[in-house]
């Protein structure tokens, strides 16, 4: 019978539904990260759990071995590196994926070549992106649950990315994507990382528990306390980081309020696999590992090698190296027997290949050109923004000053409706200096706010108590009272946010959040949804945002983006479903593009698309509320 529970302590067990979801670990080297990882994927095998590595340092291919030389390890197929059942290439992501997806073996994929090299940064890049696009595509025919680890993850999904860094760029958006809607096809993540203060923070802050080992470095600490966020009490953090920063190897302190509703320190249990991720120490001896468990390969490399074989057959790009080499080994000399025999089988091949998929190679052609064409005139507008962006900063930070000089301790509501009994002043002094130095300091906060109009007056009485607020958290709870007019009582921050005028993966968010909660505004339901509270509805302006339904809708196209070619057309067929290739063409994209999976992707996050059981696409009731004509 099979344990209903995943051991990785005596104090703690993890329930199976952890395949499916998001974990972050974070710790310094040498303190327990790898060795979590590994315990984490033989609790999934002793459960009969399907898992997958991305191991860019071959620390996990001691999964296969037992600790002690008469053990045995699991049953899992290492692909790549010096140690691995079989080799790959970083260019097969795609084909992994598939590989991954298609059969029942668990699976870790060592960046090494045989020979131990490892690969290069763009080459794991590369293959990242790749494998996580297709599995998440290919996950959603098969609905086959997944856990997904990704070892080192800082430097696949960074904070910070080198300019015109597509490929970096491109693999950021696929993991976040994977992780936000992951769940929904059977796929959970676990980010392993010593570069906390590197990682990409919309991609960790959507994990679902975090697991803390011993850190010390100041922006690491920042990391792990800017995950706390509104999961832990102010007070509580400061506890926990002095917990954090004296941990001992191997003990970890795991907070998941929702999921798991734990927080506390544990002590992750050893592998019992064995070790591969142990620190090599000046004069002992290695240790050896045990008994290599037996893997029907030869089944594997078939299904393999049938995987490689057909993605090469259908991509241009190794049909035109097919040509190449096949040119090239007829330029080579010869022998004067078989020089003849060899020119004419070789062009013969050649020609049949080039005939075969001439079309597929001018389409391939033809695209390229496009592509080169939009980006020269991207460039160009996006040059021409920026100058205008300057030139509106500039002139916006005049007029602050202006109006700044000018107004003295007189009542300002210029950016937002003034509620009644709300007083607000701005206290001006007659300095030049002073008056400068407001300004700029106002003109930030409103930038931060994403405000679109002056909003001289930053802060204004939240309730009775006296207490004040950001005018951006005034704007949240307008945009609340706006929707629950409209018909929709409670929404998700994904919603409510692009209303608000900010992003919901921005500390500005959070931060409004924690004001509002603390001044007991808005209230959290079930589901990640925010309400108002009675207080909070009193606060609001209760002016309308929309006057009408085609004008909610023109606000969405608006924020949505490039997306807005594929909202378009579904808004134009007044909330009925349209069929998935037929909306992709109207889009002018295809259904196979990382174009048209962006654009879904865009659409889904803010919650304004359906996806129909017969695979159609059609408005979600977001672009159609009740209270709304």
């Amino acid at each position: 019978m099979t344990d209903r529970t995943l051991q990785i302590s005596t104090d703690l067990a993890l329930p199976l539904e952890a395949q499916t979801r998001t974990f972050v670990v974070y710790g310094g080297k040498g303190r327990g990260k790898s060795n979590f990882g590994a315990v984490v994927c033989e609790e999934f095998y002793r459960a009969g759990l399907k898992f997958f590595v991305i191991d860019p340092l071959d620390v996990f291919w001691g999964l296969r071995h037992g600790k002690q030389k008469d053990e045995q390890g699991i049953d899992v197929v290492i692909l790549g590196g010096p140690h691995g059942d079989l080799p790959i290439e970083a260019g097969a992501g795609s084909t992994t994926a598939d590989f991954v997806v298609d059969e029942p073996v668990s699976v870790v994929v060592v960046m090494r070549h045989a020979t131990g090299k490892m690969w290069t940064s763009g080459e794991r890049i590369r293959f990242t992106r790749d494998f996580v696009r297709r599995l998440f595509e290919r996950q959603g025919e098969s609905r086959q649950p997944l856990h997904l680890i990704i070892d080192e993850a800082g430097r696949f999904v960074p904070q910070q990315m080198p300019a015109r860094a597509v490929d970096i760029a491109e693999c950021v958006g696929a993991i976040e994507e994977l992780v936000e809607w992951g769940r929904n096809v059977g796929v959970g993540v676990t980010l392993i990382t010593q570069r906390s203060a590197k990682m990409n923070k919309s991609v960790s802050e959507l994990a679902e528990c975090m697991v803390a080992f011993q850190t010390a470095g100041p922006r690491s600490i920042a990391a792990v306390v800017d995950w706390f966020g509104e999961h832990v009490p102010k007070d509580r953090q400061h506890e926990l980081v002095a917990i954090l920063r004296k941990l001992p190897v191997g003990r970890a302190l795991i907070v998941s309020p929702e999921f798991l509703d734990f927080e506390g320190e544990v002590q992750v249990r050893h592998r019992w696999t064995f070790d591969s991720s142990a620190t090599p120490k000046a004069g002992a001896k290695p240790a050896k590992p045990g008994k290599r468990r037996a893997v029907d390969l030869e089944a594997y490399r078939v299904k393999l090698g049938e995987t490689i074989a057909k993605a090469e057959a259908e991509d241009p790009k190794a049909l035109l190296r097919r040509i190449r080499e096949l040119e090239a080994a007829q330029s080579k000399p010869a022998t004067a027997g078989g020089q003849a025999a060899t020119a004419v089988l070789v062009s013969q091949a050649t020609a049949a290949i080039a005939h075969e998929h001439a079309a597929g190679i001018a389409q391939l052609r033809k695209r390229f050109d496009e592509m080169s064409t939009r980006l020269a005139n991207g460039f160009g507008s996006l040059q021409a923004a920026a100058i205008g962006a300057v030139d509106a900063a500039q002139a916006f930070g005049e007029a602050v000053r202006h109006q700044l000089g000018e107004l003295a301790a007189d009542p300002i509501w210029t950016g937002t409706p003034r509620p009644s009994g709300m007083p607000g002043r701005v206290v001006v002094t007659q300095r030049p200096a002073e008056i400068r130095a407001e300004a700029d300091r106002r003109a930030r906060q409103i930038f931060d706010d994403n405000a679109g109009a002056f909003r001289l007056d930053a802060r204004v009485p939240a309730n009775g108590d006296g207490s004040a607020i950001p005018a951006g958290a005034v704007a949240v709870l307008n945009a609340l009272a706006q929707l629950e007019q409209h018909g929709v009582p409670s929404a998700s921050a994904s919603r409510v946010a692009p209303i608000a005028g900010t992003r919901r993966t921005s500390s500005t968010w959070r931060g409004y959040l924690a004001t509002l909660r603390r001044a007991g505004l808005v209230q959290d339901l079930p589901g990640g949804l925010l309400t108002l509270t009675a207080a909070g509805r009193a606060c609001a302006s209760g002016v309308p945002l929309f006057g009408s339904r085609a004008e909610l809708q023109r606000h969405w196209l608006g924020e949505v983006g490039p997306a807005k070619v594929v909202l378009g057309p579904l808004l134009e067929s007044e909330g009925g479903a349209i069929d998935r290739s037929e909306l992709a063409r109207l889009a002018g994209v295809t259904t196979t593009s990382s174009t048209w999976r962006g654009y879904l992707a865009t659409l889904r996050r803010y919650g304004l698309i359906r996806d129909e059981p017969d695979g159609s696409i059609a408005a979600s009731d977001v672009l159609y509320p009740p209270g709304l004509a």
